[in-house]
């Protein structure tokens, strides 16, 4: 058995971003250290031929894995990507440990994979929390008169796909961001996690069920998880500073910590497959203003 794989997945239009996610974990490692896994949740043949230039070492075409209901998943192939993880033991077999990514992740520092490895050794979940210190506001709050109203993602998925009760329990917990995770292939997590999808699935969204049905998993199920910091998975729409010695983007908070995986989630801006790349203007260490993309650059 292989220690260890990293997984990704996506569908066509999503390509430019998997590509520049699978070369940036190249850049740090070369494919026998490092194997590399493709969902396919919808790509073309010419993307797929141009995946076996960049060194993958698996690519397997993703199913739906639940009865769901047709208008629910109609021409949306891409929503495989979220019904299958519970399923990556079984699309990959032969690793010990499993490091999901999304596409729209890339590999800015490499400390990062071990730390996912450790979290994930004792047979628990490593994920992050979507919230730190430079996150402002967590939940929001609508007020009528002197009542406040809780509007959290967890209430208002839950809500619909399962229960009020169940509703008020996930509401206010910190919502974990499945983008970024790792987990033993012999971990209890899995099989839990695929019957709690299927609860969500039945009166629930496609979109999101993963973080639900892990949130129930882990806030309702109990099952161990290892909190990771969010400098391990960084979304984009946080502020950022840019290491320029060690040609790394750090947190913008002492101690400038450099960040493991950039998360493109929510910045459609930044994700857009344009020419030249999008760029905003970032701080350096020293304090000055440069204009960089958040992107990964892919070598030419």
């Amino acid at each position: 058995m292989k220690p260890f794989t990293i997984v990704t997945a996506s569908d066509s239009n999503y390509y430019h971003l998997l590509k520049e996610c699978v070369l940036s974990i190249r850049k740090h490692f070369p494919r026998e250290k490092c194997p590399v896994s493709i969902l396919d949740a919808g790509l073309n043949e010419s993307q797929l031929k141009d995946l076996a230039l960049c060194d993958v070492n698996n690519v397997k075409k993703g199913e739906w894995n639940f009865n769901i209901a047709n208008h629910k998943i109609k021409n949306k192939e891409f929503l495989k990507s979220m019904t299958c993880l519970p399923f990556l033991p079984e699309y990959f077999p032969g690793y010990e440990t499993y490091i999901f990514v999304d596409a729209d992740t890339w590999l800015n520092d490499p400390f990062v994979i071990n730390l996912l490895i450790r979290a994930a050794s004792e047979g628990k979940i490593g994920i992050c929390p979507q919230s730190d210190r430079g996150s402002g506001r967590l939940i929001n709050v609508e007020w009528f008169l002197f009542f406040p109203r809780i509007r959290s993602i967890f209430y208002k998925n839950a809500k619909r796909a399962l229960s009020l009760k169940i509703a008020k329990e996930l509401a206010t917990q910190p919502v974990l961001n499945t983008g970024v995770f790792s987990l033993r292939y012999d971990a209890p997590h899995w099989d839990c996690w695929k019957k709690n999808m299927e609860l969500v699935l039945k009166k629930g969204r496609v979109f999101t069920s993963d973080q639900l049905s892990l949130a129930m998993t882990i806030y309702l199920d109990k099952f161990e998880v290892e909190l990771l910091p969010l400098y391990c998975n960084w979304i984009t729409g946080l502020s950022v500073k840019y290491d320029k010695k060690n040609g790394i983007f750090v947190e913008p908070y002492l101690p400038n910590h450099p960040i493991g995986f950039m998360h493109l989630a929510g910045d459609p801006i930044m994700r857009n497959n344009s020419k030249p790349l999008p760029q905003i203007e970032i701080k350096d260490l020293d304090g000055n203003l440069e204009k960089r993309t958040l992107r990964f650059v892919i070598s030419r």
